[in-house]
């Protein structure tokens, strides 16, 4: 529970809205800010409302596998695709998908 407080008091904090994705085979989960999307389709139209140029946060999600860092990267170009940007913060900024 510690974890989800910290998350959540960084989002709270962040100047720009986080973004969570994660995908298993039960389940997807895409997240900006307090909206959370159960399908790509739903992501994408909840992408589509912010503006080109805007510049969102990925927050990593467990476990950091092979598969999580894929889905990052795939979001990532969905950003960039539509002229956004997804940052990673400055500590994951190692480990995130732009580091791969």
């Amino acid at each position: 529970m510690c974890v989800e407080l910290q998350r959540l008091a960084s989002e709270a904090s962040s100047p720009a809205p986080y973004v969570t994705v994660s995908h298993s085979i039960l389940y997807e989960n895409y997240q900006i800010g307090p909206y959370c999307s159960k399908s790509l389709e739903l992501f994408e139209s909840k992408l589509a409302q912010f503006p080109k140029g805007a510049k969102l946060t990925l927050m990593p999600t467990s476990p950091r596998n092979s598969d999580q860092l894929k889905l990052e990267r795939e979001t990532e170009a969905l950003f960039t695709k539509r002229g956004m940007t997804l940052e990673l913060p400055a500590a994951s900024a190692t480990t995130g998908p732009s580091a791969q």
